[in-house]
């Protein structure tokens, strides 16, 4: 039997890239859809965000070195392309590394966490702008809605109480009576439901034929319906009005553009059916009368009667002001806003003392958060991308006018509305989980916005250099992001053990000392080191271990000023009577209240 030889490297290069493919879809698939649904528990000292940071960054990191050695070989003929939204990210990440050089950090274990979340986003619109199939996105939006499914179920458990591990596993947070599934935080889990509710609807309106030809697309279909339907009543019983309002733009998004391009009856028809599901499932859930119905009601009274209030956002915003106006410029840095939110709000305060005293980590705003973090070259450059991708998005959607829109561009577009919708009210961007799929439907919107009359995506001209430059960057943020979290990751462990001592003081002090070296958590080492001190003080009754452990929770409140800090150092000085630290405490505290009128005298 002969063999074509020439047959040979084409049947290799075949045999490569549908390996390549399996191997991509794997990685995207894990961090899209498994993050959202695991948590690290007890057997780490930060038992929410450490295992979901693994699941969403260790496949990225994984496409990082996949592409970024090829494209470090092969340059501009490499597989990795450019777009115009690309290359602003990459600047935008060489300006967020650069910043150090002008913006003191208060926190640097801050700043390297949130640099690495950052370049991960970059990264992944990268990959998925190059890499990403189309036909991968409806197995992978399936797989997110049986994930808030399953998390809308955890929640159901939750706020029963019903949290016992299973055989020993400890599948669900241990937080009863918090309905909040694994995601860690009510909004948190309101968006990741809302995300995942669109998408399904989504998959519903455009592949959803109630009259599928064969069993497998009917099996798919029926569990979708299913989900939805579950989805949607997890979504009212979160009771978050952010997350509602997101689905809703969304999907009002997602039907405005049918309707201005191809009007599809059938199409249409299925989203008015999808949308007629959810208001079903909301009066199921007021006639129930589960309680949190009744909740959901008072919260959305109060949202309209107190407008001005803006749903408990308007002192957040002041006080965002205020730490925007420390830096206006330069902005305080990436990941250095809640370290100055304490003095934000002292200022906003002295200007309106009918404020709240409160603590939060977020501005509640992406575009304040921006502003606060880059200053107003950072914001401005921010909604200049915004204009563009607008302006973009309204030739594109004017160019298929009688023509139904790629759907991966549909989903992708309404999907940005919902998350920036809810970006004005939460902080979707700083949960990797969350940001990785903002950063997907943005890489797919953009291989249809950004085309010139040949179809070509990228920038002309690119230099070969530059391609190998954004190779090797690929590779150094894969290797050094590995390095960073296997360090870190041990360290946490370190800590966790150091909890588990009880008695041994020096076992503890010990471990904590070693953790101290890892970038990751030096932080967290550090304040647990200072409370370790307190605690052995007030046990051996010693003023000079008391005041130790002082001075090493001031230097960690300097660096990280956080709301429980700030009350263990104020209950220790007023206990103590040490005029110096309560002098150094009231730049952080609220206003005095005026005295009352005839109290003088």
């Amino acid at each position: 039997m002969e063999c074509d030889d020439a047959s040979l490297p084409k049947a290799a290069s075949d045999e490569k890239g549908a390996f390549r493919n399996a191997l991509f879809f794997l990685l995207f698939a894990v961090s899209l859809t498994l993050p959202n649904l695991v948590y690290s528990g007890t057997s780490f000292f930060q038992t929410l965000h450490l295992m979901k940071w693994c699941f969403a960054l260790i496949p990225v990191g994984l496409l990082a070195l996949c592409a970024g050695g090829q494209t470090l070989l092969d340059g501009e003929r490499g597989p990795l392309r450019l777009d115009v939204m690309g290359l602003y990210w990459l600047f935008f990440l060489v300006f967020v590394t650069l910043q150090p050089l002008w913006v003191p950090l208060r926190s640097v274990p801050g700043w390297q966490r949130e640099w690495f979340f950052f370049a991960g986003c970059v990264v992944f619109y990268l990959a998925a702008f190059s890499f990403f199939k189309e036909n991968w996105l409806r197995p992978i939006l399936w797989m997110a809605a049986l994930n808030a499914t399953i998390n809308g179920i955890f929640a159901e458990l939750q706020v029963r109480g019903m949290v016992a591990p299973l055989r020993g596993l400890k599948l669900v947070m241990q937080t009863p009576g918090h309905y909040i599934g694994n995601t860690g935080q009510q909004n948190m889990f309101a968006l990741w439901l809302a995300m995942a509710l669109f998408s399904s609807l989504f998959l519903f309106v455009c592949y959803g034929g109630l009259f599928a030809k064969n069993f497998r697309n009917k099996l798919m279909i029926a569990g979708n319906l299913s989900f939805y339907m579950i989805m949607s009543w997890c979504l009212i019983r979160s009771t978050s009005r952010s997350g509602i309002l997101a689905f809703w733009v969304g999907t009002l998004a997602m039907a405005l553009m049918i309707f201005f391009t191809s009007r599809d009856r059938a199409q249409l028809k299925r989203a008015a059916l999808g949308i007629a599901l959810f208001f079903a499932v909301l009066a199921v859930f007021i006639l129930a009368d589960t309680g949190r119905g009744f909740d959901f009601l008072l919260k959305t009274r109060d949202m309209i009667k107190n407008i001005a209030d803006i749903a408990a956002r308007r002192e957040i915003w002041q006080t965002s002001q205020q730490v925007g106006a420390f830096r206006p410029l330069t902005g305080v840095g990436l990941g250095q806003f809640k370290w100055h939110y304490l003095q934000g709000q002292h200022v906003a305060m002295t200007l309106d003392p009918t404020m709240k005293w409160q603590f939060t980590y977020w501005a509640h705003n992406e575009i304040l958060q921006w502003f606060c973090e880059f200053g107003l070259g950072g914001v401005a450059s921010l909604l200049l991308a915004g204009l563009v991708w607008l302006a973009a998005l309204c030739r594109c959607v004017r160019r298929h006018r009688g023509r139904r829109l790629p759907m991966e561009f549909l989903w992708g577009s309404s999907f940005l509305f919902l998350v920036w919708f809810d970006a004005l009210w939460t902080r979707p961007f700083h949960r990797i989980e969350n940001s990785l799929w903002a950063a997907l439907a943005f890489a797919l919107c953009s291989r249809r916005l950004f085309r010139d009359e040949e179809g070509v995506s990228a920038p002309k001209k690119l230099p070969s250099l530059f391609y190998r430059l954004t190779g090797a960057f690929m590779l150094a943020a894969a290797v050094g992001g590995f390095w960073f979290g296997i360090d870190g990751i041990r360290a946490d462990l370190l800590l966790r053990r150091a909890e588990s001592f009880t008695d041994d003081v020096e076992e503890k002090a010990r471990l904590m000392n070693i953790a101290r070296h890892s970038p990751m958590v030096r932080d967290l080492a550090e304040h647990e080191l200072a409370m370790l001190r307190l605690r052995l003080g007030e046990k051996l009754g010693d003023r000079e271990i008391i005041a130790d452990g002082l001075n090493q929770l001031i230097a960690c409140f300097v660096q990280q000023p956080t709301a429980e800090d700030f009350a263990t150092l104020m209950d220790y000085a007023r206990r103590s009577n040490i005029a110096s630290l309560l002098e150094f405490l009231e730049p952080y505290a609220p206003p005095s209240p005026p005295p009352a009128a005839g109290a003088a005298g």
